[in-house]
């Protein structure tokens, strides 16, 4: 926790103060796009198998078919592991290794995930804030524009390190228990300042 709060620290400037700080909710292991993204998953696994099954069986008349096995059955059915369960263990890390902050002057995604990143917009940048909710009362905030799709992703856009903190695009808050806790103080930021 110690080098946690150094990390957050360094990322302060002069006179800023933290109002909120949390992670995302690493119970909520769905997304909306995960209604599209499972069976794709699973058809994909299924693919997987098949091929690598067929592979397997042609080797066995000619054994020197097996590197073959290795370079495209291996890859192939690795890939459609992690797009059926390994994901969302993936997500899981992720999230574990992920932090939100809000200060007076702005909101901060901080991610420990291969490297330190750190992506934050000031409060007088944000132009509108967009959330989705589940039916619990968590969800999801995007400060600043948010394309349909990345909204419609969700936390699933997690399962890609390039979409980590960092990158270009608005400072996502995903899976907050406190949603509407957040977006009430980021609202009420913007407006008195």
């Amino acid at each position: 926790m110690h080098r946690l709060n150094d990390f957050i620290g360094r990322q302060l400037v002069k006179g800023e103060e933290v109002l909120w700080s949390g992670q995302p909710d690493p119970s909520m292991v769905f997304s909306k796009a995960d209604v599209v993204l499972i069976p794709a998953g699973v058809l994909w696994a299924a693919m997987a198998i098949f091929f690598s099954a067929e592979i397997l069986s042609a080797s066995k008349a000619d054994s020197s078919d097996a590197p073959l096995i290795v370079f495209f059955a291996v890859p192939f059915t690795l890939l459609a592991f992690h797009a059926t369960l390994g994901r969302f263990v993936f997500r899981r890390w992720v999230k574990s290794r992920t932090h939100y902050v809000v200060t007076n002057e702005r909101v901060l995604a901080l991610s420990r995930v291969f490297g330190d990143n750190v992506h934050a917009w000031f409060l007088d940048e944000i132009d509108q804030l967009t959330t989705v909710k589940s039916k619990r009362g968590a969800g999801s905030i995007w400060f600043g524009e948010a394309p349909w799709w990345l909204v419609f992703l969700g936390s699933s856009v997690l399962d890609a390190p390039a979409a980590l903190p960092g990158n270009l695009g608005p400072v996502v808050f995903y899976d907050l228990r406190d949603v509407n806790r957040v977006y009430d103080l980021v609202n009420e930021l913007r407006s008195s300042g």
